[in-house]
């Protein structure tokens, strides 16, 4: 179990290139707004990696983006459920169900963005 979470940590790791491409690609697209497209990056990404928490995370992070946070919690919660140990996914959840929602500061990506995981 140990081995999983560290898997999940580092965007770059070279055993699964192509998810990790993807989810680039996919990080790209939600910071220029399109995250249509970026769901179907990460979709295509699950294709191959159907238990990697980080791409049900970041769908959850598209989705609360977007505004939608009752689809945006499913996927935090599908994340949380691949990997309990995924901590981004856990932190979404304990964000979004507050009940004084503020907004997307601090959503946990799950991935190294320059330093900092989290929107601001």
């Amino acid at each position: 179990m140990f081995n999983k979470a560290i898997k999940y940590d580092n965007i770059h790791s070279n055993k699964n290139e192509q998810p990790n491409e993807k989810i680039t690609l996919a990080v790209n697209e939600m910071d220029s707004t399109h995250f249509e497209e970026a769901r179907k990056i990460l979709k295509e990404a699950i294709a191959t990696d159907v238990e990697n928490p980080m791409l049900y995370n970041l769908i959850g992070v598209s989705y609360e983006l977007e505004g939608n946070r009752i689809k945006a919690s499913k996927f935090y919660r599908v994340s949380y459920f691949m990997d309990q140990t995924f901590s981004p996914a856990s932190n979404n959840l304990n964000r979004i169900g507050k009940f004084y929602y503020n907004g997307i500061q601090n959503i946990d990506w799950g991935i190294n963005r320059g330093g900092d995981n989290k929107c601001k």
